[in-house]
């Protein structure tokens, strides 16, 4: 069974947006409201679910892809093939989130180690489930443990999570290297670097929407993953 999703990320957002800076208007005028308070508890209903059904679930949802994955024959061939690829994207991944929280741990009284501590559930989550808007009410709470101010908090990161790129680009560069390397063709042949050119200017294009380069051409996932 596939529920969809009520909004794509694009509509959530703006959504958002026309929510938030409504309320932002309304406040600043004198005028009173409940929806500040209908939206807090509405965050906090979705805390509770993500920590109390969705993070208990999902080493059973991961297991479960893997039992199926070897049912069919093609865990052997896929972890063969992969492996070495995923250890390094783990590698480049990590080496980019250190260097980003060691930058901050500069700017900031909270000290490195604490930075990456409080960002550990929110990281394993984005891993997890290969989306980084399902891990924004957990890298919200991080964020908040971290010391930076909820105002800050709860605009930045919702927003930053669908833009900020790197992750995705990193993982699907360095896939398409090693499908290259598998079938012995060039790492500087003129493909990839008319894909590389293409990826890198759909991945700062939209914010939420998968865009990728098809046939020569832009097509757009409606989808709404990101």
């Amino acid at each position: 069974m596939e529920i969809p999703p009520l909004f794509t990320i694009t509509s959530a957002i703006v959504l958002a947006f026309i929510i938030g800076l409504s309320i932002y208007a309304m406040e600043r005028s004198g005028r009173q409201t409940v929806m500040r308070q209908l939206f807090e508890e509405f965050e906090a209903l979705i805390d509770l679910v993500i920590a109390r059904a969705i993070l208990p679930l999902l080493p059973v949802y991961v297991f479960g892809n893997f039992l199926n994955l070897s049912y069919g024959g093609a865990i052997a061939n896929i972890l063969w093939i992969f492996g070495l690829l995923l250890v390094l994207l783990i590698v480049q991944h990590y080496a980019y989130l250190l260097f980003l929280y060691g930058v901050a741990a500069t700017q900031t009284e909270t000290s490195f180690v604490d930075l990456v501590r409080n960002q550990i559930p929110a990281h394993l989550m984005a891993f997890g489930t290969e989306s980084s808007a399902t891990s924004i009410p957990v890298n919200i709470e991080g964020a908040k443990q971290d010391g930076v101010l909820p105002e800050v908090v709860e605009f930045a990161l919702p927003l930053t999570a669908t833009m900020h790129m790197c992750g995705s680009v990193i993982s699907v560069s360095t896939c398409v290297m090693g499908i290259l390397m598998m079938n012995e063709m060039g790492l500087f042949s003129s493909d990839y670097v008319a894909f590389l050119s293409c990826f890198g200017l759909n991945s700062c294009g939209w914010i939420g929407d998968s865009w990728r380069c098809r046939d020569g051409g832009f097509a757009n996932s409606t989808d709404g993953g990101d």
